[in-house]
Parts: C-alpha cells; structure tokens; sequence
C-alpha cells in the first residue's frame, strides 16, 4: 500500500471521527459558544501542519502523473458534490427561508462539507484500488 492510500485512509478515519463527534456532542446542542469548535478547528490545523512536515520529511512520498490525476478526479467528483448541494440548498433556502432557519442552513452546509469529504476520499481509494 503506498503512502498515498495509507494517507486516504487516515484522512476517512479522521472525517468519521469528526462526525461522530460532530452528530453526537454538536449537531443537537443549544445555541452558543461551545468550547469544542475551538477545539476542532485546533486539530484540523494541527493535523495539517503535521502532514505537511510529515510529507516534506520523508523522500519516499514521489509522487506521478499517475497520483496528480488521481488527485484531480478525487478533488473533481467531492466539488461537484459540494457545488450541486450548495446550488440547491442555496435555492431551497431563497424560496422558503427565513432567519430563524439559518442555523439548519449552517447544518445542511456542514454535512455537504462532510459529504463531498467522503465523495473525494472514497473515490480516490477506488482509483487507487483499480490502478
């Protein structure tokens, strides 16, 4: 298994634990400030700082033309999946919204978030799988 599915399948175990956190503890809380979003939005960058150093570190982490198009197609099928769903989100929201709707509108964009996750990491195992 090369580096780069090692690093998909690292990228979904972490997409399903921010999740379950997410649903479980976030998703159905009362408004307000909650100490967990800061504490989120400190792993997502620390992870990503990590993975950066982690790839500059190692010299084994080549990458081709073979990866760059993988990449691509991964990066494709999630923003098509994010950009159809914020099309008619944002269209459903403009015909029947109103402000005390807007934080099932943060909601539903969150979880497109999350979705087209899944869409572009699961698609590039599969490219990876048939390559």
């Amino acid at each position: 298994m090369s580096y780069q599915e090692k690093s998909l399948y690292a990228q979904l175990v972490a997409v399903l634990a921010l999740s379950a956190y997410y649903i479980h503890f976030l998703a159905y809380s009362h408004a307000g400030y909650h100490w967990s979003h800061a504490v989120i939005l400190g792993l997502i960058i620390a992870v990503l700082i990590f993975l950066s150093i982690a790839r500059r570190g190692t010299g084994n982490t080549v990458t081709d033309e073979r990866d760059r198009r993988i990449r691509a197609l991964g990066a494709h099928w999630g923003l098509a999946v994010l950009y159809i769903g914020i099309t008619i989100t944002l269209v459903a929201y403009w015909d029947h919204g109103n402000f005390q709707s807007s934080h099932h509108l943060i909601g539903l964009l969150f979880h497109l978030l999350i979705l087209s996750l899944f869409v572009r990491i699961i698609r590039q195992l599969v490219a990876y799988k048939r390559s």
